[in-house]
């Protein structure tokens, strides 16, 4: 993983690099719907490209936000002050930043 983030050249914060493929067909329609992130800062093509401070925090507010279902965790605002803190620290077990080698 470690290799991945120096090849991609991506930040130290806040950064999981994923790919998700989903086939098929949803018996119905869902309430809503889960994980639906826009704008600036969700999809790179061969390096990651630098966010300014403003798009950071617009992502991060997204992800605080719990009417937009991104979220993974209800009680994440026990402990941690954003829902993306949470996420590093007590689910993926690591600091918001890849070890030094």
């Amino acid at each position: 993983m470690e290799r991945l983030w120096k090849l991609l050249d991506l930040p130290e914060k806040y950064c999981m690099p994923l790919i998700a493929l989903v086939l098929g067909y949803a018996d119905k329609e869902p309430d809503y719907k889960v994980g639906r992130l826009t704008g600036k800062g969700i999809f790179y093509e061969n390096s990651y490209q630098a966010l300014t401070n403003e798009e950071l925090n617009e992502i991060t507010g997204k992800y605080d936000d719990p009417s937009l279902h991104l979220g993974l965790n209800d009680g994440w605002k026990n402990n941690h002050d954003h829902y993306l803190d949470w996420l590093f620290k007590e689910w993926l077990g690591r600091d918001a930043k890849p070890a030094e080698n």
